[in-house]
């Protein structure tokens, strides 16, 4: 599993999902998990600590297609990734992310710059699939859930 999808909190807040019978051990053993933000300075600190989980978004929706690809959105302002894409050239929507989510519809993206070969520099233009419905890393049990390999 990638780091980045570890964990995902679907409420107005994470404390709020604590069962209280949990809840002082929880408090004991939070900051061996998560960066304390006590003030700027603390803050700042602890997101450099490695194995700690950080907030690295928070918003009003998120659709995840696969490792590194997803969109979140809050008050019309959005964030995506895509593993080897170029953003400026691929300027995808969460409409995009929707039809491909529900109707396994492939993407097509341009991928565009420059390499250096036998000490030239030349251009190039690649073509690729930037949503596919080939997901390797679990098994799909229908449009919305997974479960893990049985290996």
């Amino acid at each position: 599993m990638d780091t980045d999808s570890a964990y995902m909190a679907m409420a107005d807040n994470f404390e709020n999902l604590i069962k209280p019978e949990l809840r002082k051990e929880y408090e004991k053993e939070k900051y061996s998990w998560f960066c304390r933000n006590d003030n700027k300075e603390v803050a700042a600190y602890e997101k450099r600590i490695p194995g700690k989980m950080k907030i690295e978004y928070e918003g009003d929706g998120m659709i995840c297609l696969c490792s590194k690809s997803y969109m979140m959105w809050k008050n019309n302002k959005f964030k995506s990734s895509c593993k080897g894409d170029q953003k400026r050239r691929n300027n995808y929507k969460v409409v995009n992310y929707y039809q491909f989510l529900m109707n396994e519809e492939c993407q097509p993206a341009i991928n565009k710059g420059f390499r250096l070969v036998d000490n030239q520099l030349m251009t190039y233009v690649q073509h690729k699939i930037r949503l596919t419905p080939i997901y390797n890393k679990g098994v799909l049990l229908n449009k919305l859930n997974i479960a893990p390999i049985d290996i």
